[in-house]
C-alpha cells in the first residue's frame, strides 16, 4: 500500500509500525464511578482540530488502570480518525500539542506514538494530511453505511521521511504558519465582538457624547430625544421581488442578461455589498423578474436565513425569496438602514417571522416594523464607523485565506522535499 514516485535524496520510506506505536482506542463515554475519572479527547476534538489544545471543551469519562496507561495523551502524539460516515473523512489527523492531565483518547480514534528517535509528531501529522498519504487510508477504508480502518491498514501505511532534524525544522516552519493564522482568526472573532457591541451602542444611543437627553418609546428603552422612529413604509417603498416559473427552465434561466438574486446568493458571506450572483438570467428571464438597480436595499425574507440585508452594487433581478427598499427618503441612509437591519437579523427569525413551517416575512411585516431614525448625517457617521470594522474584518479575513493557501502550498513543498530546508 506504497505510492508511486521517487524518493527524495536523505529521504527513506517507512511503514507507520516501523516509526511509531499504534493502538486502537475502545474507551467509551460510559462514567462508572468505580474506575479512574479522566478528560476524555473524544471524535469530533480530533476531526474538527489539527491540534489538540488545552482550550478545548473535553468531556469527562472513566477508565481502568490498564486504559489509562496505554491511552493517556501526551505532546507529540497523532490521533487520527478510523471510522467514518464517508470514506473521504476517513483518517483526519491531529497531534497533541499540550500537556493536558488525565487527557484519554476516545473509541472511533487511533493512537499513533511517534518512536521519537525516528520521527517528529507533529511533521508526522502533517505529513498524514497530504492527499498522497491519505489516499492510502481512503483505499483500505471498510464497510457499506459506515467505513472503518483494521489495525494492520495502519501500520502498513508508508510514510517518507527525512532526517529527524530536517522533520522538526519542517514542523516548526508550518507551525509558525499555523500560529499566524490563529493569530489572525482572534483578531477576526475580537472585530467581531466589537461590531456587536457598536450595533447595539451606536444604533440605540447614538454617536458617544452626541447625545444628553433621551427618551422612550415602547419596545425601546432609550433613545436620544432628537431622534424619530418612523416604520419602513413611511421612508421607503417595500417590495418582493418575483421569479420566473418554472425553476431552472432554460427559457429564463442560464443566460447573459442580468445576474440572478436568490436568498443564496444574499447569506453566502458578511460584506454589506452584493457584487456577484452564480446564475445570470435570460431577457425573456428578466421580463418575468424584478430588475432592481444598482444601489438598491434588500433583505432575505424566507427560510432559515431570513432577515439578512444586502446593498447591491450591480443592477440585478431578485427572486421571490427578495424584499427590496426602492423609493427610500431622502431622511433615510441605506446603510445605516442596513446596519439596523443586520441588528434585527436575530428578531426577525424569533420574534416577528416564527413558526413550524417556512419562515417568512411578507412586505406588510416589514413595512410596519419601527424604526429609530437619527438626523441624516448622524446616521452616515454611524455607517461609516461600522463599514470601516466591516471592512477591518474583510481584510483580516483575505490575510487568513492568504495564509491557508500559503501553508498549503508550503506543506506539499515541504513535506514532499521539493524545498530543503537544511543543507
Amino acid at each position: 500500500m506504497g505510492y508511486d514516485g521517487k524518493i527524495q535524496q536523505g529521504w527513506e520510506e517507512k511503514r507507520l509500525d516501523e516509526i511509531a506505536e499504534i493502538r486502537f482506542s475502545g474507551v467509551d463515554k460510559k462514567i462508572d464511578t468505580t474506575q479512574k475519572p479522566v478528560i476524555l479527547c473524544n471524535y469530533m476534538e480530533v476531526w474538527k482540530n489539527p491540534y489538540i489544545h488545552a482550550g478545548l471543551n473535553f468531556s469527562s469519562g472513566s477508565v481502568s488502570p490498564e486504559e489509562y496507561e496505554r491511552f493517556r495523551l501526551q505532546p507529540g502524539d497523532v490521533l487520527i480518525t478510523k471510522d467514518s460516515e464517508t470514506r473521504e473523512e476517513i483518517a483526519e489527523p491531529s497531534v497533541v500539542r499540550d500537556k493536558i492531565d488525565n487527557l484519554v483518547l476516545g473509541y472511533h480514534l487511533a493512537l499513533i506514538r511517534p518512536k521519537h528517535n525516528l520521527v517528529d509528531g507533529f511533521f508526522l501529522a502533517a505529513k498524514l494530511r497530504l492527499p498522497e498519504v491519505r489516499t492510502q487510508f481512503i483505499r483500505a477504508a471498510a464497510g457499506a453505511t459506515r467505513y472503518g480502518l483494521g489495525l494492520e491498514a495502519v501500520k502498513s501505511a508508508k510514510v517518507r521521511l527525512p532526517k529527524l532534524l530536517v522533520q522538526r525544522r519542517i514542523a516548526e516552519v508550518l507551525q509558525s504558519v499555523d500560529n499566524a493564522i490563529d493569530q489572525t482568526r482572534a483578531v477576526i472573532e475580537q472585530t467581531r465582538r466589537v461590531k456587536t457591541a457598536l450595533l447595539q451602542n451606536l444604533l440605540t444611543h447614538g454617536l458617544p457624547g452626541q447625545h444628553r437627553k433621551y427618551k422612550s418609546f415602547k419596545w425601546l428603552s432609550r433613545i436620544p430625544s432628537d431622534w424619530n422612529v418612523v416604520q419602513f413604509k413611511d421612508i421607503s417603498n417595500v417590495v418582493r421581488g418575483s421569479s420566473p416559473r418554472p425553476a431552472g427552465d432554460p427559457r429564463y434561466f442560464n443566460g447573459n442578461h442580468k445576474p440572478w438574486v436568490t436568498v443564496l446568493e444574499v447569506t453566502r458571506d458578511d460584506w454589506i455589498y452584493l457584487t456577484s450572483t452564480t446564475t445570470m438570467l435570460t431577457k425573456e428571464g428578466v421580463g418575468q423578474s424584478r430588475l432592481l438597480k444598482s444601489g438598491t436595499l434588500i433583505l432575505s425574507n424566507s427560510g432559515a436565513t431570513l432577515g439578512v440585508p444586502k446593498i447591491l452594487s450591480i443592477e440585478s433581478c431578485a427572486n421571490d425569496g427578495i424584499a427590496a427598499f426602492l423609493d427610500l427618503n431622502k431622511s433615510a441612509d441605506k446603510a445605516f438602514l442596513y446596519y439596523y437591519l443586520i441588528r434585527m437579523t436575530s428578531t426577525f427569525r424569533d420574534v416577528i417571522a416564527p413558526g413550524l413551517g417556512q419562515p417568512n416575512l411578507n412586505t406588510d411585516l416589514i413595512g410596519e416594523m419601527a424604526i429609530p431614525l437619527p438626523p441624516i448625517d448622524e446616521q452616515r457617521a454611524i455607517a461609516t464607523t461600522l463599514f470601516e470594522i466591516d471592512k477591518r474584518i474583510r481584510s483580516d479575513e483575505g490575510h487568513a485565506i492568504q495564509l491557508i493557501q500559503t501553508k498549503a502550498a508550503l506543506s506539499q513543498a515541504l513535506l514532499n522535499g521539493q524545498i530543503r530546508i537544511i543543507k
